[in-house]
């Protein structure tokens, strides 16, 4: 049973400092915020929307409020608190790699030693790679890979047919075929079971060092090459074309660390010494410690579902945030409704809980009303649950779920204590909880449950409902609570 507790007001502030480059806001975390180190070596953020950071001391899971730290303080298998690396697999296994103690997975909150069948253990984990085929690569030094395909290992060496090179870096290009670059010239693909050496323009040959050694590599589908090359800049191989941008054509840097590459054709990359430079289609904008990040030396990169822009330095996390404020209205200048709630669902469609206008929708810029959905017209509570329905807490017809195009309604009738809903919560398990006028409701399979929490809570106006990282149930009351 999910234990139930009463509040009147929680206030939430963990975010350092608020500074503004152009529209976005970037906002810092420090050890002075909980986290247990200022380097940060990857960003990762997992499907249960947990952000990881892999630092010097730790590693750390963030809520959104609050840190959480894995080390060898409180975690029995750790043999090093230097992490490189977070990474989850389409099975859902998360994997940290850590620069001294190996390779380890998270179980519950739990970091066990990950121990590769019949092979040498490695101590240091750079890099993991998983291709849609369900592949999956673990680069542990440059000398070594452990390739994971059918649950079935294998380990390839100079011995085992690595190319005689050392593996800088790699990746998995946009039709999902790992490629690999080394400290020498060249990239390499693995095709059929072997590597294979991508031919690069002739120009390439031209360049005067004889170790390059890449910071990354990325291949579009088109087969265009994008690599940053440490000191120069970053390098598009086009065909047998080859054309270089630095900083002397417009890059704030040459000596590009890192790249993500984000949403909306967005790249994020970061560099040694000028901080964050974020590109798409339209425009480059660079941020530096002049627009607040902590640090311009930045280690790692990352874009989080809410395409909110990580930045990892040696002197904490920035986060940057798009600021916009637009205003939505109806067209033909009806006037604007008074809207108590708003919900997006996974399509992306932002749904609208309005009084006396029932349920509104944004498209194109405009609001419509939606006459389905609006079973009343005054709508206080608006969400859009994880099988994909829309429900409706409505101020007369109780609760409304809409889900395939077919309609369910929860009110007096069918149990609930109250039909005036003020609020709405779907519970990590999918079930419902259902505040009222007059207490809470719990559904779970269609069944609805009045909740007799105590003599005061069940008989009072449930104002907000909430669930914490345990799976405890909060309710806020209208003056009880």
């Amino acid at each position: 049973m999910k234990l139930l507790y009463t509040v009147t007001t929680i206030f939430i502030l963990c975010i350092s400092q608020y500074t503004f480059a152009s529209h976005w806001a970037v906002s810092t975390f420090t050890t002075k915020n909980g986290l247990p180190s200022n380097s940060i070596h990857a960003i990762y953020q997992t499907r249960d929307r947990y952000l990881w950071f892999a630092t010097e001391e730790g590693l750390v899971r963030f809520n959104g409020y609050t840190f959480m730290v894995f080390n060898k303080r409180n975690q029995p298998y750790i043999e090093s608190n230097f992490f490189n690396n977070i990474f989850q697999d389409k099975n859902g296994t998360v994997w940290i790699g850590s620069e001294g103690g190996g390779c380890y997975t998270l179980d519950g909150d739990t970091l066990r030693k990950y121990l590769f069948p019949n092979a040498e253990q490695p101590k240091n984990i750079y890099n993991f790679l998983e291709d849609s085929s369900g592949g999956f690569w673990i680069l542990s030094d440059f000398k070594r890979i452990y390739h994971q395909h059918q649950n079935i290992w294998t380990y390839f060496t100079r011995e085992t047919g690595l190319p005689n090179e050392d593996i800088a870096t790699a990746s998995v290009d946009e039709n999902g075929m790992y490629i690999f670059g080394s400290s020498y010239n060249s990239i390499y693909e693995f095709v059929n079971g072997s590597f294979k050496r991508i031919m690069l323009p002739p120009q390439w040959s031209q360049l005067n060092d004889t170790k390059i050694g890449f910071d990354f590599i990325h291949r579009k589908k088109n087969g265009t090459l994008i690599l940053g090359i440490s000191n120069k800049g970053i390098f598009t191989v086009i065909g047998n074309s080859l054309t270089l941008r630095s900083r002397k054509n417009g890059l704030p840097s040459d000596r590009v660390r890192n790249s993500y590459f984000g949403s909306e054709n967005r790249t994020i990359m970061g560099t040694f010494d000028a901080g964050v430079i974020v590109q798409d289609e339209n425009m480059m904008e660079s941020f530096s410690e002049k627009e607040g990040l902590p640090s311009n030396d930045i280690l790692a990169v990352y874009e989080d579902s809410e395409k909110n822009i990580w930045a990892g330095t040696r002197s904490g996390i920035a986060k940057l945030s798009k600021q916009f404020i637009e205003t939505l209205s109806e067209p033909n200048n009806i006037p604007k409704p008074i809207v108590w709630s708003i919900a997006q669902d996974a399509k992306g469609d932002v749904w609208l809980g309005t009084h006396g206008e029932g349920v509104m929708k944004e498209v194109g810029g405009n609001l419509v009303h939606v006459p389905a959905f609006s079973v009343d017209q005054t709508v206080y509570s608006i969400i859009a649950t994880k099988d994909g329905s829309i429900w409706t807490g409505t101020e007369k017809s109780g609760a409304v779920r809409f889900r395939d195009g077919s309609k369910t309604k929860f009110d007096h009738t069918k149990g609930l204590s109250f039909n005036a809903v003020s609020c709405m919560l779907e519970s990590r398990d999918g079930s419902m909880w259902v505040g009222t006028d007059n207490g809470v409701n719990h559904i779970v399979n269609d069944s609805v449950t009045i909740i007799h929490h105590d003599t005061i809570v069940s008989k009072q106006i449930i104002r907000c409902l909430y669930e914490d990282v345990q799976g405890n149930i909060w309710i806020g009351t209208d003056g009880y609570g």
